[in-house]
């Protein structure tokens, strides 16, 4: 196996709901975890996005490479 490193970005904006779904389908991805890092970006939301980032990164920061939230 190659050793890239493999970003997922997600910008979100008012999205607590739909969240739960795309993480889902990203804890499903079959390359190794140790060797991706996830960026969310919270576009200023004004309902429990962030905290839905957060609790992610909270999570499963051990499982990947790294785990950044970001303000947008």
């Amino acid at each position: 196996m190659n050793d890239f490193i493999v970003s997922i970005c997600v910008v979100a904006y008012n999205e607590e709901s739909y969240l739960p779904k795309l993480f889902d389908d990203i804890l499903s991805q079959t390359y190794p975890k140790e060797k991706t890092e996830i960026v969310l970006v919270d576009s200023a939301s004004t309902d429990g996005t962030k905290a839905v980032l957060e609790s992610f990164k909270r999570d499963y920061e051990n499982s990947y490479h790294s785990i950044v939230i970001a303000d947008n």
